[in-house]
C-alpha cells in the first residue's frame, strides 16, 4: 500500500505533464497566418473591404479634322427662251407670212431694214415707211432677212416705192438655207437694162428650204435710192395684193 505522499506526488507529476503536452502541442494556423513554432500566435488584422476608385468616364476620340475641299459653284440657271409659235393653216396655203417680225424675222442692211417686216404695207409716203439702200455705192448694199428657224418656202413678195407712176427699180433675189456664210441661191435677176420693175413683186420658186432672204437693188430712174416697203415670205401663193409683177418661171 502506497503512501497518500507518493500518491501526491504521482499526481503532481501526472498534472505537469498534462499541463507540458497542452502548452507544447501544435495547433492549426488561422486562415491567413504564419505559425512560427516556438513564437507566440498572433491575432490577424481585421479584414477590410477594398476601396473601390471611381469609374473613370470614357471619352470618346475628338474627331479627326476633315481636310476642306471646295464645292464646285452651282451651275448657272438655264434660260429657255421660247421660240415664237408659227401657225401654218394646211388648208390654207399662203395664209403665214414667215417673214413678219411678230413670227420671229429679223432684217438687216441699209437704212430702216426694220420697216420691210413690219406688217405695213399700206401707210407709208415720200419720206416714212420704207428701208432703202445707196444701189449706186460699190459694192451695192442688200437687205437681209433672217426667219427664225429654216423653213420651207416657194414664194417671195415684195414692195417697190410706188407713189410716183414713172419710178421703177431694178434688184437681185437671192435665199439660203443657213443662217450664216455665203451659200446663196438666185431666184431672180431682175436687173438687165431692159426691166421696169414696179409696185408689188411676186417671185415664184420650187419649194424648198430658207433661212436668209437678200434683197439688193441695182437701179432707180430716178435716184440712187432703192426702197421697199414691205417683204413677205410664204409657202403658197398669198392673196394677190394690188398689181403684182408675177414671176413664176423660177
Amino acid at each position: 500500500m502506497k503512501s497518500p505522499t507518493a500518491t501526491a506526488t504521482i499526481l503532481i507529476a501526472v498534472s505537469v505533464a498534462a499541463l507540458s503536452w497542452l502548452l507544447l502541442s501544435p495547433r492549426p494556423p488561422k486562415s491567413g497566418s504564419l505559425l512560427v513554432k516556438g513564437e507566440p500566435q498572433r491575432a490577424a488584422p481585421p479584414k477590410t473591404k477594398p476601396t473601390e476608385s471611381p469609374a473613370t468616364p470614357v471619352t470618346p476620340p475628338a474627331p479627326q479634322p476633315q481636310p476642306l475641299i471646295a464645292e464646285p459653284p452651282p451651275p448657272p440657271p438655264v434660260v429657255i427662251l421660247p421660240r415664237p409659235r408659227i401657225r401654218q393653216d394646211a388648208a390654207k396655203p399662203g395664209s403665214v407670212n414667215f417673214a413678219l417680225a411678230a413670227n420671229g424675222a429679223k432684217a438687216s442692211g441699209g437704212h430702216n431694214a426694220a420697216l420691210l417686216i413690219d406688217g405695213n404695207s399700206t401707210d407709208y409716203d415720200g419720206g416714212s415707211g420704207y428701208g432703202h439702200t445707196d444701189w449706186n455705192a460699190q459694192p451695192s448694199p442688200s437687205f437681209i432677212i433672217t426667219l427664225s428657224n429654216s423653213t420651207r418656202l416657194d414664194v417671195i413678195r415684195f414692195l417697190l416705192w410706188d407713189r410716183e407712176e414713172n419710178r421703177h427699180y431694178r434688184y437681185k433675189l437671192e435665199i439660203s438655207p443657213e443662217v450664216s456664210g455665203d451659200e446663196w441661191k438666185m431666184i431672180a435677176d431682175r436687173s438687165a437694162e431692159s426691166l421696169e420693175a414696179k409696185g408689188w413683186q411676186l417671185i415664184q420658186f420650187q419649194p424648198q428650204p430658207v433661212r436668209r432672204i437678200r434683197l439688193t437693188g441695182t437701179y432707180n430712174n430716178i435716184n440712187s435710192g432703192f426702197h421697199v416697203v414691205e417683204l413677205e415670205a410664204f409657202l403658197g401663193i398669198p392673196p394677190r395684193k394690188g398689181s403684182a409683177s408675177e414671176s413664176p418661171d423660177f
